[in-house]
């Protein structure tokens, strides 16, 4: 029974009864004062369901709000008075579940003063939080990923978040990254590639196994592995690629692939040599033949003395590719290597415009080792010393050759320069190391030097320092190139102590 409140006729209730019993929305009238005056079929339907009153009219409507829900008590109670409409979003539990109401309280002239509309937004919530729950768990696996991965917007391009594998790779934040695009922190190399990648995420919606190269934090570059992929998260399609770094990788590949050819320049070059030596044995005997029969005229021994000189050279060379190919040793024998320098350093003068190295010899044990070749590498080494050093105009630069005992501070992975060749097995080692006060190579520059022909001169000084690496390869020697103490560039080599 719709009981009438004072202003308000019962023809009136009935009729605002009848329209509001047709709306499927939980919906109730109350006066200035905030007690119900009627509530509509799905309110009572409501009610019942949830162990409520059929109609609780008459009840104070505000004693029903949860004593938390404070923002919702005082909008009411502005509605009321007068105020404008106001919209709530509160929870109001069933036995079996959870639930959430939407709540609008539209002002109303006259003594109902207020109509509220209960609507149920409980999936709609449950949606919503199952969403976040969702975005929690992608955003927790994405942030412990430990391979650098990216979200970015599509087909923008632009930067919505990275992980710490890939702040940690690029030195670039989440902070300093996102809604930008890649290209601008200078990450991508070639921007083409990239470029390549999203005309392939448009075509096929994925792209995996895309070899790139980053530049990374210092500058450094790194060769990736990417993997993408479009994904529908937050409202579109979004890129995500994982990248796997795979420099050290590709690095031995090369390595490897550098080390089969270098077999093979090492095998042609030993018997391009044999073959040579020969020829050349069979030429020198021609010639001395010749000089011997060949008493006059004087043009006659003139021509041959030069052929003999172009011929010592082209002996020379061909040790050298003996030398490369590790086929030049003639006769190993037990050596003391601080009588060898002391013989080699004056000598080596006359060869190097006068200019000798200062020795610092310790007490060291002696080594196995061809005198005669290992003689000819370290002129080799010394000439690249005063080489470097005049290049450089360093005026009143020195050579050191220092000999002492190696306790194998510096192993075959550790130190900053080159390791040439692997530090002999065993806690010591016999060290001879050739310093300069010259400058430091360029990167390019110290990968190379042990290369065959290269030089950073515009014509070519033959095998060089290669010939010097097959000597001491067929010693059984290591070399390491590093920073001289003080200053300059020293070639440090190992041997094994008998």
């Amino acid at each position: 029974m719709v009981k009438e409140e004072p202003g308000v006729t019962g023809s009136g209730l009935a009729a605002m009864q009848a329209v509001l019993d047709a709306m499927p929305s939980n919906i109730a009238v109350l006066d200035s004062a905030g007690r119900i005056l009627l509530v509509n079929r799905s309110w009572k339907a409501f009610a019942q369901a949830n162990g409520g009153a059929n109609e609780d009219v008459g009840a104070d409507y505000l004693a029903s709000v949860p004593l938390e829900e404070v923002e919702l008590r005082q909008g009411l109670r502005d509605v009321l008075a007068g105020g404008s409409s106001r919209s709530f979003d509160y929870t109001c539990d069933a036995p079996d579940r959870r639930r959430w109401f939407r709540m609008t309280a539209t002002p109303l002239d006259g003594p109902a003063a207020c109509l509220v509309n209960h609507v149920d937004i409980t999936e709609t919530r449950e949606a919503e939080e199952e969403a976040r729950d969702s975005a929690g768990l992608f955003r927790e696996l994405f942030d412990q990923t430990p391979d650098p991965v990216t979200l970015s917007d599509f087909p923008g391009g632009q930067i919505l978040l990275v992980n710490p594998a890939w702040s940690a790779l690029t030195g670039v934040s989440l902070e300093e990254a996102a809604g930008r695009d890649p290209a601008e922190r200078g990450v991508w190399i070639d921007p083409g590639s990239r470029a390549a990648i999203l005309e392939e995420l448009r075509a096929t919606g994925v792209c995996t196994k895309s070899m790139v190269d980053l530049r990374c934090r210092g500058g450094d570059v790194r060769r990736m592995l990417l993997s993408c992929t479009l994904v529908d998260v937050q409202g579109g399609p979004k890129v995500l690629m994982a990248a796997r770094d795979i420099t050290a990788l590709q690095r031995a590949q090369d390595a490897e692939a550098l080390a089969r050819k270098a077999d093979s320049l090492v095998l042609m070059a030993g018997s391009i040599a044999h073959d040579f030596n020969n020829l050349f044995a069979g030429l020198s005997a021609g010639l001395e033949i010749i000089a011997m029969q060949a008493r006059s005229p004087e043009d006659v021994l003139q021509g041959v003395a030069t052929a003999k000189a172009v011929l010592n050279r082209a002996v020379a060379l061909s040790w050298k590719m003996n030398d490369f190919s590790g086929q030049g040793i003639v006769r190993m024998a037990r050596l003391e290597l601080g009588d060898l320098l002391r013989r080699w350093a004056p000598a080596s003068s006359a060869r190097h415009g006068g200019r000798a190295p200062v020795l610092e010899l310790e007490m060291a044990a002696p080594v196995m080792a061809d005198a005669a070749r290992l003689e000819a590498a370290l002129d080799a080494i010394v000439a690249n010393a005063w080489e470097a050093m005049d290049d450089a105009g360093v005026a009143g630069g020195r050579v050191r050759a220092r000999l002492f005992m190696d306790r194998g501070e510096d192993g075959p992975a550790g130190g900053e320069g080159l390791w040439a060749a692997e530090r002999p097995a065993g806690a010591w080692t016999v060290c001879l190391e050739i310093a300069n006060e010259g400058p430091w190579p360029d990167p390019g520059v110290l990968s190379r030097m042990f290369d065959p022909f290269f030089t950073t001169h515009f014509v070519g000084r033959g095998l060089g320092l290669a010939s010097v690496l097959g000597v001491l390869q067929s010693h059984g020697a290591g070399i390491h190139v590093l920073p001289a103490p003080g200053g300059g560039l020293a070639f440090r080599i190992h041997f094994q102590a008998l």
